[in-house]
């Protein structure tokens, strides 16, 4: 019934491009009138396009001319069907604002959200219902208003599933993570290789959407075998729209690390919180729990639980830039380890901060990633430090994290990503103290990657 009523309604003046131009005009209206000609022909293309339900048709269309001069109805057309790498909602605030009275526009995109979220579509239906000028598209809003008719309506859903392979080498300095003052340099540097694997599915249904991700990797060193390194990574993402905007989120997940070849931790939990979706950017507001358990003698005093509050933000600017920044607090509750001259706790509280920063070109893309850390142990150490001298210290480490990275697209479904990081963590245990606290490491490295 739907098409029935866009048909119906779509704008008279698509049909009545005028056969011949007024000779009694200036040159200059000439060339405005037969500009107006071949966009009233531009629109009635559309709109034969759009009787035929050929959205395909119409993305190939509009794309090959320029965006300036379509119409606010093209637009509006263009975006109903969704066009790949285009923000539609963006496309819809743009006609919208350039012309607020058009209802079909205004139609168009209240049946666009009723694709994808009921909630958000219902305040759009409640507009045009109200001010609809067309007794007919006031009854077809109203119509959709109605909960019978909603529950008759079949939901609409999508799925998309993208498969990542990935392979690559780099040359890490320091794999071990061991101390500045650690007296052996000679075996800290290695070349490695670097293999993954990892699937994303992602479905949307009227009322929100799931997300799901299965992740393998893999890296290899050629000269220190016992920093091999395997993770996997398994995650979900479900969210329900509980207002305009407005989402309920749920994220399982679970981890499992091997290093050296031997299985080193396990890690199952999850987090709970909203999201607010805006034109441009969305805002999530997340608690998390997880515990994490150590499966090698003598770490056991590690492991224990982990509570997160987290702010995350992304934006995204003329579809060439993205940006994302996260803060968050987290307290883990886990044991100490107790000997005659010995007392090491690792009950802390952490904040950590992140910022990215991404520029994607037509086949280029380059960015950066920083983290920032900073732990502060619960209560003292008690050590005895590389003089043998009794110490009591309260642990206070600083980690950043500074990746910058530059990418490019070629041939079908493959990328190359070329990325350096650098590792710096700082304590006030100094170099005197321990030989596990100072640390600074570097990455180069080169991925092919296979997207499918």
């Amino acid at each position: 019934m739907i098409l029935f009523f866009l048909f119906l309604f779509f704008p008279a003046q698509a049909q009545r491009a005028s056969k011949n131009l007024n000779p009694g005009l200036t040159r200059a209206q000439i060339g405005d009138q037969v500009e107006q000609k071949e966009q009233i022909l531009q629109e009635k293309t559309l709109s034969d396009l759009f009787r035929k339900n050929n959205c395909a048709a119409i993305i190939k269309y509009a794309g090959q001319h320029d965006f300036k001069k379509l119409s606010n109805l093209e637009l509006a057309i263009y975006a109903y069907c969704e066009p790949p790498e285009k923000d539609s909602e963006k496309i819809f605030a743009y006609a919208e604002k350039n012309e607020p009275d058009n209802d079909f526009i205004l139609l168009l995109h209240a049946r666009y959200q009723w694709k994808k979220y009921i909630l958000t579509a219902r305040d759009l239906w409640k507009k045009l219902a109200a001010r609809a000028k067309d007794e007919r598209i006031a009854y077809l809003a109203s119509q959709y208003l109605d909960e019978d008719f909603q529950e008759s309506n079949e939901i609409e859903s999508t799925a998309s599933h993208l498969l990542i392979l990935q392979v690559g080498g780099l040359f890490e300095s320091n794999p071990d993570f061991l101390a500045d003052s650690d007296p052996d340099t000679s075996k800290k540097s290695s070349p490695g290789t670097l293999a993954g694997i990892a699937l994303v599915s992602r479905s949307e249904v009227n009322f929100g959407f799931s997300e799901w991700l299965a992740n393998l990797t893999s890296t290899n060193y050629s000269t220190l075998p016992e920093a091999d390194i395997s993770t996997f990574d398994l995650a979900a993402t479900f969210a329900i729209q509980t207002s305009y905007r407005r989402f309920f989120i749920l994220k399982p997940f679970g981890n499992f690390t091997a290093l050296g070849g031997k299985p080193l931790n396990q890690s199952i939990g999850g987090s709970v919180g909203q999201m607010w979706q805006f034109l441009d950017s969305d805002l999530q507001f997340l608690f998390t729990s997880y515990a994490d358990r150590y499966l090698q003698a003598g770490l056991e005093q590690q492991q224990g639980t982990h509570y997160r509050i987290e702010l995350i933000h992304h934006y995204q600017w003329q579809e060439s830039y993205f940006i994302f920044a996260s803060a968050a607090w987290e307290r883990s509750n886990e044991g100490k380890d107790v000997d005659t001259d010995l007392l090491l706790p690792y009950g802390n509280v952490a904040w950590n901060g992140s910022f990215g920063f991404e520029r994607k070109w037509k086949t280029w893309q380059s960015g950066v990633n920083i983290v920032g850390n900073a732990r502060y142990d619960d209560s003292d150490s008690q050590y005895l430090d590389s003089e043998g001298v009794p110490t009591v210290k309260r642990r206070q480490d600083f980690s950043t994290n500074v990746q910058p990275w530059i990418s490019k697209k070629f041939v079908n479904h493959f990328e190359l990503l070329l990325y350096y990081t650098f590792i710096r963590t700082r304590s006030n245990m100094g170099q005197t103290d321990t030989v596990d606290r100072n640390i600074s490491d570097s990455t180069t490295g080169i991925i092919l990657k296979g997207l499918f």
